[in-house]
């Protein structure tokens, strides 16, 4: 992560089945979640950073530590009912990264990756706690870099 200033005890990687996708979690020097995604060694997604603005909150996705990294895989497939193909492959890897704040209030944010051999996704789980029982996200601050963006925009 070029520039960033992200640390190497903070970081976790996951590939596709077939290990030509690749995908990094890492946080900034101020504990900001970063994650990047390459295929075949080009980059596809560079750095971009993860959080929310939640009402009447600090910022979630600031001064974070990576407490616990699980990893899975699952494969299956299942048959449509209608569509263009009659089976359909789930095969993917899974990394579960799991967030605390360093301070006070100390909240929990999980972010659960699946790689597959022909994309990736993720969703943030909120993990039941007292300092999360009721809120409003404001703003979700998860950003989408690509890095022919991130090259023309540092040379204008």
């Amino acid at each position: 992560l070029g520039g960033i200033g992200c640390t190497q005890q903070q970081e976790s990687f996951i590939s596709s089945p077939n290990q030509n996708l690749t995908l990094s979690l890492q946080l900034t020097e101020d504990g900001m979640p970063v994650y990047e995604a390459s295929f075949r060694d080009a980059a596809i997604i560079a750095p971009s950073t993860m959080g929310f603005d939640i009402q009447d909150m600090p910022y979630l996705g600031k001064n974070m530590e990576i407490v616990n990294v699980e990893h899975d895989s699952f494969n299956e497939t299942w048959e449509t009912v209608w569509g263009e193909k009659r089976e359909v492959k789930n095969h993917y890897n899974e990394m579960l990264v799991a967030l605390r704040e360093k301070d006070e209030p100390n909240r929990l944010m999980n972010i659960r990756f699946r790689v597959y051999d022909d994309g990736l996704a993720f969703r943030y789980e909120f993990p039941e706690q007292e300092e999360l029982v009721y809120f409003v996200i404001e703003d979700e601050k998860t950003s989408f870099l690509t890095p022919l963006f991130t090259h023309a925009s540092s040379t204008l």
